[in-house]
């Protein structure tokens, strides 16, 4: 979606936000996706990992993809490339409501049982980080990027 006002929350420093704040986002979605597979863990354990990649999948997809209505705190792609502009892929969106049903609220719509492509996920996510980083963004620290390139 492209904002019509493409305006940092004032008083933030965006090079160190995303040096923490986004570079913790990438850094546990890949800690989570390349956890042990389900299979050496109990249920508990394992849903416990799936929603650590989803909580962090449903960030970054925020961040790259905001709703039609930011909080004026939320930080956002188009911060850092401003021409950074699209609709958010349907997989993507499909993932984030799904997100939202199952993860985010207590819902009757969160007994519907729905499998996480985490590998999928993974994959379009790094396209749309490809897409972002060919826009040459600025103010994102190496180590920020790198992490993101890693998913």
């Amino acid at each position: 979606m492209a904002l019509t006002k493409q305006i940092p929350p004032s008083g933030i420093d965006l090079a160190a936000f995303a040096g923490e704040h986004l570079l913790y986002e990438a850094q546990m979605l890949v800690w989570a996706r390349d956890t042990q597979p389900r299979t050496t863990m109990g249920t508990f354990d394992w849903n416990a990992v799936i929603e650590g990649y989803v909580l962090h999948f449903r960030n970054l997809v925020e961040f790259f993809y905001p709703r039609d209505r930011p909080h004026a705190s939320d930080v956002i792609a188009a911060y850092y490339a401003p021409s950074w502009t699209g609709t958010v892929p349907k997989i993507m969106l499909d993932a984030r409501n799904q997100a939202d049903k199952q993860l985010a609220h207590l819902s009757s719509d969160r007994m519907e049982k729905r499998g996480w492509d985490l590998g999928k996920l993974s994959c379009l996510l790094r396209m749309v980080i490809k897409s972002f980083f060919d826009l040459k963004p600025s103010m994102i620290p190496e180590e920020t990027a790198a992490a993101l390139r890693n998913i």
